[in-house]
């Protein structure tokens, strides 16, 4: 039993899937983390789209290959048949034109018939013989039979012919049969003349009437006029199966109307003896039989269709022919021809062909004469299985897919390539800057480290310098105010014992003006004194704030650093064109002595101290009139000291407070300075001293700078 035809897409049946796994086999082309990224859900998603979108194709030309193969199926039936009935109808031409042959001609001798009928036998190879049978009254047999003779057949007589013609044609050229001379009757139908004689002439006087059936076609061809076709008929040794056509020939120019006239007028029968194998063989060689089988039966296409639903039997002589598409060669053996099952649904019959559902067969009718034969055309198991098509489509979609998700791939990945290029190179860069800056901030650093040394250097050699004469200035100034003492009360004695001078004297006295010496004498020498006190008190305060004997990590009082940069900075905190002078208010908290870099620390307070007046000289005529400068120092804990130093400037925006520890960052004029005083400040603070330095600032309300340092330097005294 054929199968049905499979209206379910079934893609182990699509040779496409081959495609697949070259799908696959791409993916797999992608790395599993590359294929996690949600920077690649581009090529998946046209990956899962163009898959579906394939799938889709390929199920809809499925779909339509199968509706094709429905269509394609009845249309190739309808090819096969027509081939056929079109080469038989070419084939029953030949008694058609010996008929008209003999209608046109007053008397056709053998030689005229021999060559009419080679110009058939040339042309169509499935004839097998043409011949003329003469109706013969028993009153005409001799003059007949010696007319015969006299034409050249020297033993022509009127003979039996074989029961149905069962070795019409002999193996051999040459083999002659031998038959009984006729016995005597109303009426012979003997063959007159017969091509190719050479192979057939010893039919030559053999009754058409002699077997039964034969003389029943012959008859009906007679009475009915027109074409007349025998039953199957064996033909030689192999018994290869074949049919007579019958054409009736009458008296010219007499009426046939109606069947006695067509009897009387009766003058013989032209027939042509045909091989099925070799007619059906020339019908089909232009048609393509591929995966398609067919049985011709000899039997009407009704008797076949019933026969079929009915589950009968077919009988093995009703198949005249076979074709096996598999070895694409014609048989006669019933039991090598298919056979269709019986298990068909009735409701399916409705239609003689059909390829869907259980009834995949056809049945087509071929008129032969005035007899029906039927064709059972079979489609082999797989005549719908080769989807080539729908596996061409899922192929295209599914190589097309690739290339696009692969293009996307590497469009992606070298976007992502790009990307990390350059983010390389921007780190890169950066790192490179970042360099840059800490070279130019080491260097800065460098710089004020060797100017704080050099100034150190010279402020120690200024002050040791100047130390010493003012150390003997002072410590002698005290010993000239009591001999200055002592001098002026010896001076009073003279004035008092004495009040009469000598007039040399007393005009001398008057010159200098002795009274107004001896009242300022005291004071000018208390002044000299003081002036000595506070040179010493510079020159202590440079050799503080220089420090250089304390370049390293030493016990130092926080509040001596700060009071030596606010008297070196004295100067700057009068009065100075419309700005007031700037008012220092001083809040100490009692602290311990800390472990600190002195000499980095005062560079600290120089530092925010210098700002703040720079602050309070770009405020001039702001809402402060009184500039402040207020530095508060504070213990908080055990482990740490606070020092704040704020002023009423301007204060700062929050853009210039994000930047102001920046390396290079400025708001002063070019040329007034560098940018590196609060960056340099805040890495001593922050990663010398392990302490912090923040700014708060409000812009209008001034500007306070936090530093929080540890009391001790040591890797768990961190603040953060």
């Amino acid at each position: 039993m054929l199968r049905p035809l499979k209206n379910n897409f079934d893609w182990k049946e699509v040779k496409g899937t081959k495609a697949i796994a070259t799908f696959s086999q791409c993916l797999k082309l992608l790395g599993k983390d590359e294929l996690r990224s949600p920077r690649y859900l581009p090529a998946w998603l046209s990956a899962i789209a163009g898959l579906g979108l394939s799938a889709a194709a390929a199920a809809m030309v499925w779909k339509w290959e199968a509706a094709s193969t429905q269509k394609q199926f009845p249309q190739q039936a309808n090819n096969i048949t027509l081939a056929l009935q079109r080469n038989i109808d070419q084939y029953l031409q030949a008694t058609e034109a010996l008929r008209a042959l003999y209608d046109a001609s007053d008397w056709v001798d053998s030689l005229e018939f021999a060559k009419f009928s080679q110009a058939f036998l040339t042309r169509y190879s499935g004839i097998a013989g043409i011949g003329w049978a003469e109706r013969v009254l028993d009153y005409q047999r001799l003059t007949y039979e010696q007319a015969m003779q006299a034409e050249g057949f020297a033993d022509f007589r009127i003979r039996n012919g074989p029961p149905r013609y069962s070795n019409a044609i002999p193996a051999n050229e040459g083999d002659s049969p031998e038959f009984l001379i006729a016995s005597d009757r109303e009426e012979y139908f003997p063959t007159t003349y017969i091509e190719p004689l050479n192979r057939l002439g010893w039919l030559l006087g053999t009754d058409h009437s002699t077997d039964p059936e034969n003389r029943f076609f012959l008859e009906k061809a007679r009475d009915t006029g027109s074409l007349a076709a025998s039953s199957r008929l064996s033909i030689g040794k192999k018994k290869a199966p074949g049919f007579i056509i019958y054409q009736p020939v009458y008296r010219k120019w007499v009426p046939l109307d109606t069947v006695a006239d067509r009897r009387q007028y009766f003058e013989g029968v032209v027939y042509a003896i045909y091989e099925i194998q070799e007619l059906v063989k020339t019908s089909i060689l232009s048609l393509s039989l591929d995966k398609l089988d067919f049985n011709l039966y000899e039997m009407s296409a009704e008797e076949l269709n019933y026969s079929l639903v009915r589950g009968k039997a077919i009988s093995g002589d009703r198949l005249l022919i076979f074709y096996n598409s598999a070895t694409q060669k014609l048989g006669i053996d019933p039991d090598g021809a298919k056979t269709l099952d019986a298990n068909i649904d009735i409701e399916t019959t409705k239609s003689s062909c059909s390829y869907s559902g259980n009834r995949l067969f056809c049945i087509r009718s071929l008129q032969i004469a005035d007899r029906q034969w039927s064709l059972l055309i079979l489609p082999v198991p797989d005549f719908a299985e080769a989807h080539w098509k729908a596996a061409a489509t899922l192929t295209i979609g599914l190589l097309s897919t690739s290339l696009l998700a692969i293009y996307l791939w590497m469009s992606i990945r070298r976007s992502v390539q790009t990307e990390t290029l350059v983010a390389a190179l921007q780190e890169s860069n950066g790192e490179l800057e970042e360099a840059l800056s800490q070279l130019q901030q080491t260097q800065l650093q460098l710089i004020q480290s060797e100017k704080m040394s050099s100034l150190g250097q010279l402020v120690a050699g200024v002050t040791h310098e100047i130390n010493n004469p003012v150390s003997f200035i002072y410590g002698n100034i005290s010993h000239a105010l009591d001999y200055a003492d002592n001098l002026l009360e010896l001076l009073q004695l003279y004035a008092l014992h004495y009040p009469d001078p000598h007039p040399e004297i007393k005009a001398e006295a008057e010159a200098i003006d002795v009274d107004f010496v001896l009242q300022d004498f005291p004071k000018m020498m208390s002044s000299m004194k003081m002036g000595a006190e506070r040179i010493k008190e510079i020159v202590e305060s440079l050799r503080n704030f220089s420090r250089l004997d304390e370049s390293g990590l030493k016990i130092v009082n926080i509040h001596e650093g700060i009071e030596s940069t606010l008297l070196i900075l004295q100067n700057q905190f009068n009065e100075q064109g419309r700005r007031p002078p700037i008012k220092v208010i001083k809040d100490y908290s009692q602290l311990p002595k800390i472990e600190s870099y002195p000499r980095q620390l005062n560079q600290v307070f120089m530092n925010i101290i210098s700002n703040a007046i720079d602050a309070l000289k770009e405020g001039e005529g702001a809402s402060s009139s009184m500039p402040e400068i207020r530095i508060k120092t504070e213990m908080p804990n055990s482990n740490r000291v606070t020092i704040r130093i704020s002023d009423n400037g301007p204060g700062m925006t929050d853009e210039v407070k994000q930047k102001i520890f920046n390396p290079f960052f400025t708001t002063k004029p070019v040329g007034q300075g560098t940018g590196m005083g609060l960056s340099i400040s805040y890495q001593i603070i922050t990663v010398r001293h392990r302490g912090r330095l923040d700014c708060i600032s409000e812009e209008g309300k001034g500007t306070e700078f936090l530093i929080q340092i540890p009391t001790t330097q040591t890797h768990n005294s961190v603040i953060i």
